[in-house]
């Protein structure tokens, strides 16, 4: 065997180192000399000339063969590492049987002096015995240039037996000669233990074979008749050696359709003396089950006796079991990378050329796995060069990278991208998982709308229960200041004096229950009595009022079908919305000319516009819609006070205004329907107002019923008076024993109670407040229904009518009486419970 090393530079030719030395010397010549004046003559120059140039060359030769010999040695060094010091004997052998080059190993394996092997015939340190296998192997390597291995025995000094398995190959040397390349390997201890296990007693070799756990050995005779079964064979067969011994092996562990080949394989094994090549089986144990095995066969030939088979047959189940495991997670991770929701991708860190893609990954991008294992990373990613190139260099992909990705078609994907690093067939690789964000963003800018939408409810809520506090304190307040100025009224003489002062006190306090009225509208808590309207009618019947408020530069257009759709609504109410709409409208003309559009139209709910929708959240059912559109041409709303429009007293305009649109949304909500805004700085407004529409025919013509007159026949009835407002349980006492009654007072539900007990056979009525603390008019009335199933109960609140009905439906309420209320309200409701009237 021989290496050969190329030098790192090439020695230098002699022509070289002359034009060096020549360079070197007229670097040297054109220094300044100490003495110009005492040059030689001019031969004398030319010789000295000429040894110097030599002296130079021949220094630089000295330094060529320096660096030449320094490679030399580090080549030998590397030659003498790799082929002399190799764990193998490597030897070359000529066409007659001499040795041509050997390793130190080969060497010492043939117990010789390596400087001694030269041309020395390989047989000469051959046990004579095998000599001739040696030549006969090398014969037919040479003549049929197939690679031969064999074992042979040296001669060695000692005369002990040293085996070596040799494998010969055919090869060529220099001048084109052949040879044969030998490997000798030390097969001594092999042998020895074969020899060993050869020579051993029978007793001996049961106890080795038997103390084997992991291997089954089963000795039988060449008709099948076993004869030896040892521990591991009981384990693996699960037949006892008493049981198995005596019995043909094929009828214990070969199956049926097995046992013609098992028997054809014996008789050739007999027959050439050759052992079957080992190999993986399925045999048989007791209970039938199958075991897969490693079985090797051997055949023993002691002399003198009948020849011997063993079996020698190595458990593979739990091999078996791995490689099913294996199969199974390489199946399961197949199926996870398959079945991901997330594009995966397998890439060369190197070269960035994507190795596997799983079906998502198709989907995603629009390639097939076939165009996917063409592209790289590069190909699909929709970033700059630079970005993907810094990418590249560092290697470095974080957790949750967002990216841009592009799909077949050009299409722009955000993508976010998880990449791990793994070992793919002992190769790194890169595992990447790419997850399409878009429908994240989407969310993502829903959930910013939404969370917009969630402040704008809570400020409403906020608002809602701001504007119910108000409108139940104040209703009790004014309630008290009501009944107070009427009953001083009534003292007085009238139209005169204090008379005149305390009626103007109490018609601003009536004015000031309207704008408590006003705040229960805006938060949709009062319909009043709705029935079957025309609306395009009833919006008719609105004009005159609506022209004879606006100012007379203001022109309409009116747009009313007949007849119009019809709308299940409160008339009153529905005037609220037109004549604040339409002063909205005109105000925003700032008193120049303008033009207000109504109309009165029939939508779907796909045509309803879903921004600046109010109330917040409001989705339309299914079925049609009356539309009331009120436009103007006036200056228009900037997009950031749309969404205040609504709130109560927000203005653009001046202090002390802005309480209209807020009852419109009121209405509107308590109406189940909905007010969109469409607006524009300088280019006017257009308010829309959706009402579901009704089933019921439109009523013709409005019956008014004249509610009953206060009779004072009934005095002397006792009635109980219930509420924890000092002022106003006073008041309302007063208001009582005024009308002829017999007044009892409590200040809180409880005191009510207990009252009730003592003296319910005389009390004919109870007017009871819904709010007080402790206990409240629901649950005071709960417990005066217990004791009196037949007690009448007024309840009397701030709340509106409609909401306390509902909440008392069913339960026997005997009225109600709205806050702040005149004395003529208190005598009517009080009237109408006592007389039973409807």
């Amino acid at each position: 065997m021989s290496t050969t090393h190329k030098p790192a530079h090439p020695a230098s030719t002699g022509d070289d180192l002359r034009q060096k030395a020549e360079k070197i010397f007229r670097k040297k010549r054109d220094l300044p000399s100490e003495d110009p004046g005492k040059l030689p003559p001019d031969e004398t120059r030319r010789i000295l000339h000429e040894l110097q140039v030599q002296q130079i060359e021949l220094e630089l030769q000295n330094e060529e063969l320096r660096r030449v010999q320094l490679e030399l040695e580090a080549t030998r060094t590397r030659y003498f590492d790799l082929y002399e010091l190799a764990p193998v004997g490597y030897c070359t052998i000529s066409s007659k049987g001499q040795i041509l080059e050997a390793n130190l190993t080969a060497a010492t394996l043939l117990e010789a002096d390596k400087t001694l092997l030269a041309n020395k015939p390989l047989t000469a340190f051959i046990a004579p015995d095998d000599q001739t296998t040696c030549h006969l192997q090398l014969k037919k390597l040479f003549d049929t240039g197939q690679p031969q291995s064999f074992e042979l025995r040296t001669a060695r000094k000692d005369g002990a037996a040293f085996w070596l398995q040799l494998t010969a190959n055919l090869a060529q040397d220099q001048g084109g000669e052949p040879v044969s390349r030998l490997t000798l390997h030390d097969i001594s201890r092999l042998k020895q233990a074969e020899e060993e296990l050869r020579n051993n007693s029978e007793v001996r070799f049961q106890k080795l074979l038997r103390e084997v756990q992991s291997v089954a050995v089963q000795g039988y005779r060449p008709d099948g008749t076993t004869l030896y079964w040892n521990q591991a064979s009981e384990t693996l067969y699960g037949y006892s050696a008493q049981e198995a011994i005596g019995r043909n092996l094929l009828e214990l562990i070969i199956p049926p359709g097995m046992r013609p080949d098992f028997s054809q394989t014996i008789e050739k094994m007999l027959q050439t003396g050759q052992p079957v090549p080992p190999a993986e089986l399925t045999l048989m144990r007791k209970d039938g089950t199958a075991v897969t095995v490693f079985s090797s066969h051997a055949l023993l030939q002691l002399p003198g006796q009948a020849p011997e088979l063993y079996c020698i047959d190595i458990d593979l189940s739990d091999r078996k079991m791995a490689e099913e495991a294996l199969r199974e997670s390489e199946e399961r991770y197949r199926q996870l990378f398959e079945s991901a929701s997330d594009a995966i991708f397998l890439i060369s860190p190197d070269s960035c050329q994507i190795i596997d893609a799983n079906k998502k990954a198709s989907e995603l991008y629009g390639y097939s796995h076939q165009e996917l294992l063409t592209k790289t990373s590069m190909d699909i990613s929709a970033e700059p060069e630079q970005t993907f190139q810094r990418t590249l260099e560092t290697q470095t992909i974080h957790d949750h990278d967002m990216r841009l990705h592009r799909k077949k078609d050009g299409t722009v994907l955000p993508v976010e991208i998880t990449a791990q690093a793994v070992v793919l067939k002992e190769k790194p690789a890169m595992l990447v998982a790419v997850r399409d964000t878009t429908e994240r963003r989407q969310a993502e800018e829903e959930k910013t709308k939404l969370e917009a939408l969630n402040w704008q409810l809570q400020k409403r809520e906020s608002l809602r229960r701001m504007a119910g506090a108000i409108a139940h304190h104040f209703n009790n307040r004014l309630g008290v200041v009501i009944g107070n100025l009427e009953m001083a009224i009534d003292d007085l003489p009238r139209g005169v004096g204090p008379a005149y002062s305390l009626a103007t006190a109490l018609q601003a306090a009536k004015k000031a229950a309207e704008v408590s009225g006003l705040l229960l509208t805006y938060l949709g808590q009062t319909t009043g009595r709705c029935e079957p309207l025309d609306l395009a009618e009833t919006c008719r019947a609105t004009l005159p009022l609506l022209l004879a408020a606006t100012p007379k530069t203001i022109n309409f257009q009116i747009d009313l079908p007949t007849p119009g759709p019809t709308v299940s609504a409160n008339a009153n109410q529905i005037q609220q919305i037109l004549n604040n709409l339409v002063t909205n409208a005109w105000e925003a003309s700032d008193g120049s000319k303008g033009i207000i559009g109504l109309k009165v139209s029939t939508v779907a709910p796909a045509e309803i516009p879903d921004e600046h929708r109010f109330p917040i959240g409001w989705q339309p059912g299914d079925c049609l819609y009356a539309c009331i559109e009120i436009k103007d041409s006036g200056c228009g709303i900037a997009d950031e006070d749309i969404h205040k429009l609504f709130d109560p007293f927000f203005s653009n305009k001046f202090t002390g205004r802005g309480l209209g649109l807020s009852v419109v949304l009121g209405v509107v909500k308590a109406h189940e329907g909905a007010v969109s805004v469409e607006s524009e700085p300088g280019k006017g407004s257009i308010f829309s107002v959706f009402l579901p529409l009704s089933n019921e025919e439109a009523l013709t013509r409005r019956i008014l019923e004249t509610p009953p007159k206060p009779s004072w026949a009934e005095r002397e009835r006792t009635i109980l008076l219930v509420d924890d407002e000092d002022t106003m349980r006073e008041m309302a006492t007063a208001m009582l024993t005024r009308l002829g009654y017999k007044a009892l007072s409590a200040r809180n539900g409880s005191e009510a109670v207990a009252i009730y007990q003592q003296k319910k056979d005389e009390i004919h009525c109870v007017v009871c407040d819904l709010t007080m603390p402790e206990m409240d008019g629901y649950e005071t009335f709960i417990l005066l229904k217990q004791i009196a199933p037949e007690v009448k109960v007024i309840l009397s609140s701030g709340y509106s009518r409609e909401q306390v009905i509902e909440l008392f439906e069913g339960r026997g309420l005997a009225g109600f009486l709205q806050k702040p209320y005149s004395q003529a309200e208190m005598a009517a409701i009080v009237l109408q419970v006592l007389e039973n009237r409807e």
